[in-house]
This record gives structure tokens, sequence and C-alpha cells, in this order.
């Protein structure tokens, strides 16, 4: 637990470095806010996943599966959120440690967690197990915002928090600690208990008026049932014996410390009269509950129900189940001293029940199967309605009459198979009764085979208890076989383990068939798909399909590389057919993705080219979410220019030409952003990326063209504030006060910045705006001035990449040489006055190249780099003016040969005690690296560190927003002085 420990601490500081402290979010009040949100809770869910902290195949139904990591998982959790109370758990003795382990999290991230890894089970335990005071904090946030959760688990999570809020009133006599008084707190639960079931009996539960009338029936009817089974849950707890759970306790149990330690006794009990009050007030309550729920039944919905098959058991209809509720509750009620004594509710129920409807004399199973077999056919039907009370000899006796079962019989029996597992049986029982249902099920044609499992599939893909048969290694077998999925046979095949393990295997589907390399071997084409396609477009909620919501977890999936053929004609097949649309796929895959903090090189090239031809054709509509799309484009492109050392320059500035292409697209359509959608992109991006990245989006600036210009003034204003500030405020600490002071901040140190983060293209077209058209703007007198010293900035940003290689990518070093080359090569074109001027733009180039002669001896380029300087110094006798049109072409040969095409060739410099490389370390580490390494091994010279210290700071300061200066001091304190500055 402590590495899983170590990592969240880490997650948090950094997402609390972006966006502030955490303790604070409350809600998505933006789409910003909302994106951070999802970007961090995937962020631990990911890290809680590495450390397989809740094992898959455990069931959170049953308390005895709860596993000791889960529980520890979510202590810590719990013990790090901004509950009132947090303070007091720092005295528990066991885990008292972990309270402010961790930056703070807030009540709704918490939960966000909690609902993100499906884990409710472990905070409704925790609750008999933890003080009074965070029980009712707890519950106050789940009531708050368990409206977020879709409708099937938020009423679940009601039905079983009430149940715990009704069962935590009932011990309150056997003690509980409390820091306020006892029956306040006594008070507030019981509000919390109303609270709960004032929202089981609001519209979204018991029919939202957007439906249509029938699904309001039928989503009040099941409500109606849950209700009758909660209150006889609830009020059964008065006559069992309570006995308390010792593995759970151990698990969950906070304390505010022993009174030795505390001095205070925070443990407290509430009188017997006054439980047993309190008690009668939540029967009250519920009984309330279920009176307003059955009058608001009318003989149109009473009808209607029967239009409906009951949940539980397709055979019967929703009618016929409620009734059968009411039988039991109405046996309940003359158990039990409150509720036989409510004649209203009687009334009530006889009311709901009708005259009709009493109890019906059912014939035995073996008495049906007795009539069917004397002829009497019809007898199947009632049987098949029964097989929750099946055993094998009724399911052999099936198999004996196949030829009297529909297709709709053979639903049943797959609705037998899922009942029956969840029940207590061996291995063999299960697999003897899945082979007895199977042998039914493959003797219907595939037509009738395709309709039972996709209609089992609609109703269990998510608790599909079958799984327990699916064998995944098998399946993929079966793929690695080249056969025509077409054939009725093969399909039938592929049929069964869709049945078994549905998520599992079109999930592996799709990841086959946009080309993941795990399955590179395997013959899936996107054509394949549509096979299945009546199971991929069924609706997962109320908005996506299932293939939506598969694409969205492929895509984000690490680790994996897809095919670049497969991938777009994969989703081009898809679009084509209509299984999920333009808008969706951007908004619920591609954005998220964009969003994510991590990158493949293939993967995002994929998505980025689809991207474009999307964007190009137009096919969106206006629920396209164009503002967060360039949001995320833009962020995405300043992350991956700031240097990642693990990832080549020409792959970055790949990157970055398809995001730039775009954006262009993008701002050529008209009228694609409201003014309000500019503001809302304007304030998501505003200090918080590169300034050549905020230059891009100068469309929406109005007042900007993008200038090189505009960029070195937003580098001015983002970064003097901060230069100024650690000079100046006497507040910083002396040390780092001292070290600005020796800083040296201009302009100088913005252009070499920029150098180094633009693309080859960029830097063309940002040295040639600064020669010919802002040169006065930098103090220069003229253009070749101008020239010269772009070119020696130039230089010194190569200096920097080549020293310092492991803070940058390994080709930086000749990616400068040879955008500097062309740069040279059009600036000579448009100013080829004289020869004279000509034979000079040469001369300083030479000269440029010469002055880093002495960085290159000391890595492994030097004896290769000094050749190429000598082939360069040969060219330039031949002075002829029609060779130079051919000269820089020439140079920037020769440097391929020499620095690229030889590399294999260069031999490495001997490396010092230092230098074996830890993969693991972080940025800040390499950096470090590189200033201990080189200053021993290389000897770097003084201004080589000047410029590195210089370039660090700039991009600490523009890593993170003016609005947020303070933190930016903090981070510049931390890289510095958390090591060694150079």
């Amino acid at each position: 637990m402590d590495e899983f420990s170590q990592d969240m601490q880490k997650l948090l500081l950094k997402k609390e470095r972006e966006y502030g402290q955490l303790k604070f979010i409350s809600s998505r009040a933006t789409k910003e806010t909302s994106c951070f949100i999802d970007e961090l809770v995937q962020a631990v869910v990911d890290i809680i996943q590495k450390y397989n902290l809740f094992p898959e195949g455990s069931n959170p139904k049953e308390t005895k599966d709860i596993t000791f990591t889960a529980a520890q998982c979510y202590n810590y959790l719990l013990l790090n959120t901004n509950f009132p109370s947090q303070e007091l758990l720092l005295e528990d003795l066991l885990y008292g440690h972990l309270v402010g382990l961790w930056p703070t999290l807030s009540p709704y991230l918490f939960l966000q967690i909690i609902w993100r890894l499906k884990c409710e089970y472990l905070l409704v335990e925790s609750l008999m197990y933890i003080p009074l005071d965070l029980c009712v904090e707890i519950l106050e946030a789940v009531i708050k915002y368990v409206n977020e959760l879709e409708m099937s688990r938020a009423k679940c999570l009601i039905f079983v928090l009430n149940n715990k809020t009704y069962e935590k009133c009932l011990r309150l006599h056997l003690g509980t600690l409390s820091e306020k008084d006892v029956t306040e707190r006594a008070c507030q639960l019981v509000a919390n208990f109303q609270a709960l079931l004032d929202l089981l009996g609001s519209p979204r539960f018991m029919g939202d008026p957007e439906l249509s009338e029938e699904a309001r029936y039928e989503q009040h009817g099941l409500l109606l049932k849950c209700i009758f089974r909660h209150i006889k849950l609830c009020m059964s707890k008065k006559i069992e014996a309570y006995i308390e759970n010792i593995y759970l306790e151990k698990l969950f149990k906070l304390t505010y410390g022993n009174l030795s330690h505390n001095r205070i006794n925070y443990y407290c009990t509430l009188p017997v009269d006054k439980v047993k009050s309190i008690v009668t007030t939540l029967d009250q309550e519920l009984i309330t509950l279920l009176l307003n729920q059955i009058k608001q039944v009318d003989c149109y919905e009473y009808i209607g129900w029967l239009e409906f098959n009951d949940t539980e058991n397709i055979m019967i209809s929703l009618q016929r189940a409620i009734i059968i509720e009411c039988h039991y509750f109405i046996n309940f009620m003359k158990e039990n001293e409150f509720l036989e004594k409510n004649d209203h509710l009687f009334d009530c129920l006889q009311t709901l029940l009708g005259s009709g409807n009493g109890k019906e004399a059912l014939l035995t199973l073996q008495e049906l199967c007795h009539g069917i077999t004397n002829g009497k056919s019809e007898g199947m039907r009632e049987l098949m309605k029964r097989y929750k009370e099946w055993d094998k000899s009724i399911l052999s006796f099936i198999n004996e009459k196949i030829q009297l079962l529909q297709k709709d019989d053979c639903c049943v029996l797959l609705e037998y198979l899922h009942h029956m597992f969840a029940y207590p049986h061996t291995k063999i029982e299960k697999y003897q009764a899945y082979v007895l249902v199977l042998r039914v099920i493959v003797q219907q044609n595939i037509q009738d085979v395709y309709y039972i499992i996709i209609k089992y599939v609609l109703r269990h893909y998510d608790d599909n208890r079958l799984e327990y048969l699916y064998n995944h290694k098998l399946f993929i077998t079966f793929m690695q076989r080249d056969v025509c999925i077409c054939e009725s046979e093969r399909l039938l095949i592929l049929l069964i383990f869709v049945l078994l393990n549905a998520k599992k295997v079109l999930t592996t589907l799709v990841e086959i068939a946009i080309g993941y390399n795990t399955y590179e071997r395997i013959m899936f084409t996107s054509k394949d798909i549509l096979l299945l396609r009546s199971f991929f477009i069924i609706q997962k909620d109320s908005e996506y399909n299932l293939l939506m919501y598969i694409l969205k977890d492929v895509c984000l999936q690490k680790e994996v590389t897809w095919s670049c053929k497969h991938f777009p004609a994969f989703m081009n097949t898809i679009l084509d057919h209509k299984l999920i649309t333009p808008d969706d796929l951007m908004n619920i895959v591609y954005i998220p993705y964009l969003i994510d903090s991590s990158f493949h090189y293939f993967n995002f090239l994929c998505v980025l080219m689809h991207i474009y031809d999307i964007v190009v054709e137009r096919v969106c509509t206006p629920k396209m979410d164009y503002p967060l799309l360039i949001i995320a484009l833009t962020k995405k492109m300043s992350l991956i220019r700031r240097c990642e050392p693990t990832c080549l320059r020409s792959i970055i500035h790949d990157l970055i030409g398809h995001i730039t292409r775009i954006l262009n697209v993008l701002f050529y359509i008209p009228n694609i952003l409201t003014v309000n959608q500019q503001r809302e992109v304007i304030d998501a991006i505003d200090d918080c990326v590169e300034p050549i990245d905020r230059a891009r989006l100068s469309p929406l600036w109005h007042i900007l063209n993008g200038s090189v210009l505009d960029i070195i003034q937003d580098y001015e204003r983002r970064c003097f504030a901060v230069h100024r500030r650690l000079r100046t405020d006497s507040r910083c600490e002396p040390k780092l006060r001292e070290y600005a002071q020796s800083l040296r901040i201009d302009r100088e140190s913005f252009l070499r910045h920029m150098i180094l983060h633009a693309t080859e293209k960029e830097y063309e077209i940002f040295a040639l705006e600064l020669t010919t058209i802002f040169w006065c703007n930098f103090g220069w007198t003229d253009e070749m001035e101008a020239y010269e010293n772009v070119l020696r900035i130039t230089g010194e940003a190569a200096q920097l990449a080549l020293v310092f290689q492991e803070t940058f990518p390994n080709d930086t070093f000749v990616s400068l040489i040879r955008a500097l080359v062309n740069y040279c090569d059009v600036f000579a074109h448009i100013n080829r006055n004289t020869n004279d001027q000509q034979v000079a733009i040469r001369r300083i180039l030479l000269t440029t190249l010469c002055s880093l002669k002495d960085s290159t001896d000391r890595t492994c380029l030097g004896q290769m780099y000094g050749l190429l300087l000598t082939r360069i110094k040969d060219t330039l006798i031949k002075n002829s003016y029609s060779y130079i049109e051919h000269y820089f072409h020439e140079v920037d040969d020769w440097i391929d040969v020499y620095l690229v095409q030889c590399e294999g060739l260069m031999t490495p410099i001997k490396e010092s005690k230092n230098s074996s490389n830890d993969s693991g370390s972080s940025d800040d580490d390499a950096s470090l690296k590189d200033t201990q390494v080189l200053h021993e091994a290389s000897k770097l010279t003084s201004k080589e560190i000047e410029m590195f210290n210089s370039y660090r700071f700039v991009c600490e300061c523009i890593k993170i927003s003016n609005r947020g200066t303070h933190r930016c001091v903090e981070r510049i304190r931390d890289v510095i002085f958390a090591k060694k500055e150079v």
C-alpha cells in the first residue's frame, strides 16, 4: 500500500498544481472542470487498477468477499477527504496516520471516485463502523450528489443506504462515537432517512414526465415492488438478533482515539426509549411512502402493468409480480405489531390486490410434466413460467420435448441458467445444466439463435453470470482459424461466445477490427463487425449504445498499438452504416482521448487523421462540442511540444503538423463558435498553453495576428511577473530570491525557448518574421544584423540541445541545424541584391556552425561534425552566383550524410560513473542528471549553465497560469532547490 499511496500523492499534488486545491471542487460547473474531474478520476482508477486493489470477480453483494486491500484503499480515500470530522480522525490509533497523507479531496471528488470504481457497497458497509458525525456527513454528501448516478444504480444505492440508516438508528442504544450531542446527530440521521425516501418519491424514480406513459407505468410499478420488499427488510431487523460482524469491524472501524489520549470522552449512547421513538418515526415514514405510492396507482396504470414482463421472472407480468408481493406483505403485516393495527394500509392493499386475485391452486411441476406427456402441450407455457422451481429432472424433461418449444421458451432456458448460477452449485452441476440448455439452443435455426442470444444480452450485459463458463484463450484460438464468420456454423459458435461473455467478446472483436498489435494474426475485418450490428447498437442507457462505450474503453487503453490501415477503415465502416454518429464519436471517444495526458504516436496519428477527415467533410452537427475539441487539441499540442526526451523531435513535429491542420480547417468553418463559446475557449487556454499555441488561436483573439512579436510579448507577460516577484518579494525564501536575482531573463531567453519548442516550419516562419518584419522591435539596425543574431540565438538553442541530451529529444540538434540551413536558403533568395551579400549570408552560416564545434567535440558527434564543417568550407570556395541556387541544398544533403546516415559509425563518449541511466526517473531527475554528469564529464561552460537555468525557469513559468503565480513560485522552488541547481 505504500507504493500505491506514493503514486496517489504524486498524482494529487500534480493535479493541485494544475487546478488549485481539490477540496473546493463541488460540482461540474464548467466543461473544463468536468474534463479535469474525469481525467483526475480516471488517473486515480488507473493507479488503483495498477495495484489490483479491487480484484476482478469479487462479488460486491457478499460482505465476506470484501477484500482487505479494497477496504484499505477505501479508507485511504475516506481519510483524505474534506469532511468536517476529518481532524478528529487524526487521533485514530490504527488509521489516524493516513489523514492528510495526500492533498485533501472534496466530498464530491471522493464520491466520483467511488462511483467510477463501482464500490458503493464499501461506503454502505462502512457506515456501521464509523463515528456518527462522519456517518451523517457522508449521507448528506451522497444525498446531494446521488442524482448524478445513472438511475438504476442511484435507486439501488438509495435503498441500501436507507436500510443501513434504519439499522444505524436501531443500534444507537448500543453506543457510538459523536463529537456533537448524540440526540442532535440522531435527529440528523432521521432527517437523512427522510431525505432518501423523498428522493425515491421524486419524478426521476417514479417516472419522469418526459417518458412515455407506458414507460412511467413500468418504472413506477418496479419502484412499488421494491418498496414492499424494502419495508419488510427494514422492519425485520427489529426482531433479528444483532450480531457484530468482526471481519467488517476490523476493516472499517474508525475512532477519535482513546479516552486517555484525548481527555475527551466521545463515546455516548441513546436511551432505549428514545431509540424506540426514533424507530417508530422511521416506520411511519416508510408506511407513508408506501401509501403515497399506492394511492397514485389508477386503473390505467394497473392495467398497463399487464403489458410488461417482470424483470426477475420474465414469464409473468409486472402486474402479477406486484400482486404476489402484495400477498407477501399482507402476511408480513399480520406478524408485525406496528403494521397489524394500520387498517388504512390494509384497505389500500386490498384495493390494489382486487377481489379476483386470490391464491391460485397450482399444479406441481411433476403434474405439469405428466400432463404434457399425455398431450396437454399448453402445460409447457405454465412450466416455463415456473422456471425458478426447476431442477435437473425438469431440464432433462424439457430436452425430450424440444419440438414443443418456441424461441421465447429458449429465452426462458437462458434465464433459468442465469437464475441457477446465482446459487451455490458445483462446477459439474452448472456445466451439466449449461450443456442441456445449449443442446436445445443449437437445434434452432441461426436466425432464432441470434434472437435468443441478443434478448439475453439485452437483459444481462452487465450482470452475466454465464461468464463463469467463458474461456478467453479458447475464443482467441477460434478466431485465429482462417475461417469465414458468415458461414452458419462459424457464426453459431461466435454467438455462443457472445452469450457467455458479450462484454469481453464484443470488445475483443473491436480490438481485432482496429488492428490491435496483440491480435495481428487474426483476420476479422470491419465488414465482419456488421454481422453483430444488432448487439453493438443495444442502448446501454438513454444516450449511447454498446459500441460507443466499447470504443471509448478500447481507445483509452494504454500500452497497445492500432493499425494505421485498419483503424480508419473500421471507423468509416461504422459511420457509413450509422452504428454511431460523427458527433458521438467526437464527443465520447476522440475528445476524451485528446484530453488524456498520455499518448502513443501511431494511435494518436490515427485519431488525428480521422478527426481531420471528419471536420473536412463537415458531417458533424451543432451537437459536436467544437469548443472542447479546440481546447483539447491546443492543450495537447502544448503538452507534446514540451521536449519529452523519449520522443523524437521529428515525431513531435509530425503530430503538431496534423493538429495545426485540423485547427486551420476548424477556423475556416463559418460561425463555428458563438461569441460565448469563443470566450469559453479563450478562458480555458489562456495562460496554460505554450505561447506558440496561444498564438495559433489568433482568429479568436481578433487583436492578435499570431506573429513572432505576439509570441515573445506573451512570454514577457507570463514570465516577467514571476521573475520580478522572486527578485523583489521579501516574503520569498532568501535562497530563492538570491537565485532569481542571479538569473538573466530577457528576450533572447524567450527566443531560445521558442526555437527549441517550435517545429521546423514554424521556426522558418518565425525566423523570417524576426529578420524581415520585426528586426527593429528587437533593437537590430537592419535585416543583416537581425539575420546574424537569429543564427547566433539558434546556435545557442542547438548547443543546449546538444549538451543537455537527456532533457531534449535525441534528434533536436540535427533538426535545428537543418531548420537553420533551410531558413538561410529562404532568406538568401529574398535578399540577393549583390554577390557580396550572398557571400555574407553563407559566411555567417559557416561562423554559426563552427561556433558549435567545441560543444560537438564533447559528444559522439564530434568527429563527424568536424568532417561536415570541412566539407562546407570546401563548398564555400565555389563562389559563383549560379552555384548559390544549390549551395544550401547541398549543405542540407551533407548534414544528412554526416549526422544522420553515419549515426551508427559514431563512437560514444565514455560516460562518467554517474552515467548509468534510470529509466524510471522523472523529467526533473533527467534535467538534474544532465547538469550534474555533464558538468563533471563535459565541463559545462558558465554560459551553458546560465542558458539552461533560464530555459528551465521559462518552462516552469509558462506551465502555470499567472493567476496562480504563487503556485508557480512553489513549483520553481521545488524544481530548483529540491535538487541542486546548476
